[in-house]
């Protein structure tokens, strides 16, 4: 595998210690099982989080959302001579190999792919080519984004303050050219099958749904999840963001609704 210079970057917000303590460790140790050089780098959106080793810290710009945290994560990393970024949610761990195997898959396509790990113990339900590995959009837990892909797109649309930010991007990164894929060797422990809050984070889905589908050109879309947000107790967005090209509509799929792709179940 060619030496490459990755950073792995992770966005908080009132994170747990502890759990924060976990997810840098594991990242530190994954790296380690690189033959180039690696570095960790962290915005806090809230409060400020503990000191840790091996990690440099970005000056926090208040909560300005997780693309826009990652998208100066990215700005910082990639001006420094990054080859490889790795968005890393902050409430997980990385098995050992799971940087070297989503590098692997990088570098196979010569980096230009954008790249997701296979979460466990429960996997995202949305169906990927096990032979190409090809998937309709790749999830930020843990996402690789090579400099190619950053140039192409700019990175996350700041417009999406939480949720669907990457379903947009995967949908840009197809619409210039370059596959969205699955690296299911690449492993990533998230636990999100007891979180609280579930209630607030539907309402933050489709707050995002809402915005994706008037991206998107689908305003039927748009305007069933504003309905359903409303009826859920939340608000909905007055953003509008900029319409991507006409030429680039059949890309979205909408018709899964929140999923934005066939399910294996």
């Amino acid at each position: 595998m060619p030496v490459l210079e990755v950073v792995i970057g992770i966005v908080t917000y009132n994170t747990d210690p502890a759990m924060l303590g976990r997810t840098i460790a594991s990242a530190a140790k994954a790296l380690d099982e690189l033959p180039g050089s690696g570095r960790i780098l962290i915005i806090d959106n809230g409060a400020p989080s503990p000191e840790y080793q091996r990690v440099t810290r970005l000056p926090g710009q208040g909560n300005v959302g997780f693309g826009q945290g990652h998208n100066l994560l990215m700005q910082r990393a990639f001006s420094a001579g990054a080859d490889l970024y790795i968005a890393l949610n902050p409430d997980g761990a990385l098995h050992p190999d799971a940087i070297a195997n989503l590098a692997r898959v990088v570098t196979a396509h010569d980096g230009r792919a954008l790249v997701e790990a296979l979460q466990f113990p429960a996997e995202h339900p949305k169906a990927y080519d096990p032979i190409s590995l090809e998937t309709k959009w790749a999830s930020g837990a843990c996402l690789a984004i090579p400099l190619a892909v950053f140039e192409a797109t700019g990175g996350f649309d700041p417009a999406f303050f939480l949720y669907c930010e990457d379903v947009d991007l995967s949908w840009r990164v197809r619409a210039a050219g370059m596959p969205v894929l699955t690296a299911p060797d690449a492993l990533f422990l998230h636990a999100v099958t007891n979180r609280d809050n579930e209630a607030a984070q539907h309402r933050a889905t489709l707050a995002s749904a809402v915005l994706l589908g008037r991206k998107w050109g689908d305003t039927g879309f748009a305007q069933s999840a504003a309905a359903e947000l409303v009826r859920a107790g939340g608000t909905v967005p007055s953003t509008i963001p900029e319409p991507v090209p006409p030429a680039w509509l059949g890309i979205a799929d909408f018709s899964r609704a929140t999923f934005f792709a066939p399910t294996r179940w």
